[in-house]
């Protein structure tokens, strides 16, 4: 999954949208076959041990990289449950869309738009901005 995360606020909304957790000052995120990875934050899937987990890395010229394993749908192979694909999608797009939704959500509200958002039948989400 790769994209362009600047503002970790939306990425925390974002998070929160698709039912996931955001864990500031977790060090290490856990990967295909408990192996672990150096992080500055984590996001998971609540209550589940199988689902992998994202880790966000702070980039020394700003912004943050998103690092992750889309292995066997985000979870180990033979466990029950949801993986983390199940809940960002296989290549990360329903957390890019999210993340880009609270992002422009964010900017407009501060220019003194209202910002109404509804979701498609078809994953797609539409937004409006009015004052």
């Amino acid at each position: 999954m790769e994209f362009a995360v600047e503002d970790k606020d939306s990425l925390k909304t974002a998070v929160v949208t698709l039912g996931l957790v955001y864990n500031e000052g977790q060090r290490r995120f856990r990967g295909y076959g408990q192996d672990t990875q150096r992080c500055d934050d984590a996001i998971t899937v609540p209550n589940s041990k199988a689902a992998y987990e994202i880790g966000v890395v702070a980039k020394s010229q700003g912004g943050y990289d998103l690092l992750w394993d889309n292995y066997n749908g985000g979870k180990d192979y033979g466990e029950e449950g949801q993986g983390l694909c199940d809940f960002v999608g296989q290549d990360g797009k329903r957390l890019y869309d999210e993340y880009n939704a609270a992002f422009l959500t964010k900017q407009y509200e501060m220019d003194g738009y209202t910002v109404s958002r509804s979701n498609e039948q078809d994953g797609r989400i539409v937004m409006e901005a009015y004052r």
